[in-house]
């Protein structure tokens, strides 16, 4: 049983320390708001809805607050001088673009 314990809580903090979970920011409601307000492009959402807006933060509102976390995963350490990051807000993707000589070779991260 302690293994078991012991193996739940490394699998909860090593992703933690790594930087693996997404960025998440929380807005709490003003007293006798009704609905949340998406300050990335102004759009005004019910109580208890979910939503992805126009930068790939999946929102939810809900009688508190609302809660909005990155969808895009960052590639974790790339080396800026053999590759490049390029975030796609239309699919919610990060593009890490290798270089190697002539020959350039794409390695698409998902969410």
């Amino acid at each position: 049983m302690k293994c078991l314990v012991l193996v739940l809580v490394l699998g909860l903090v090593s992703p933690l320390i790594r930087g693996e979970f997404p960025d998440c920011e929380t807005t709490f409601l003003n007293p006798g708001q009704t609905n949340c307000i998406d300050e990335t492009d102004g759009s005004e959402h019910e109580m208890d809805s979910t939503w992805t807006n126009s930068q790939c933060y999946k929102c939810h509102c809900s009688s508190t607050g609302m809660t909005c976390c990155d969808t895009i995963v960052p590639p974790s350490n790339p080396n800026p001088t053999t590759c490049t990051v390029v975030y796609d807000y239309q699919t919610c993707q990060a593009n890490l673009f290798y270089y190697t000589g002539l020959r350039k070779y794409v390695i698409k991260v998902k969410i």
